[in-house]
């Protein structure tokens, strides 16, 4: 009796695996925000049978600090430059072209 029990604990822990969580989907919120959800998948490996189990949603909040909105401008700023010399160039090129 004592073997049976012995075994069908072994049994009971070694029949299921679970993977996870892991990110199923990342969206916005609307407000500059994300929205982070996840599942676990389990697998019993004595039914054969896979299954999504859902996990927990996560809420990121997005701040943009000073560092981060001067260094957008100033890449703004050098793409803008750049635009304007290739733009020059073009024209200096069809002047001595014709």
């Amino acid at each position: 009796m004592r073997t049976f029990g012995a075994l069908f604990v072994a049994a009971s822990l070694c029949g299921c695996s679970t993977a996870g969580p892991f990110v199923t989907s990342i969206s916005s919120d609307g407000q500059g925000n994300l929205v982070i959800e996840k599942a676990m998948v389990e697998l019993n490996s004595f039914v054969g049978v896979i299954t999504t189990k859902p996990g927990a949603s996560s809420f990121v909040t997005v701040v943009a600090n000073d560092n981060a909105v001067a260094g957008a401008k100033l890449m703004i700023q050098q793409q803008e430059l750049r635009a304007k010399e290739a733009e020059g160039k073009r024209a200096q090129r069809r002047k001595t072209s014709r």
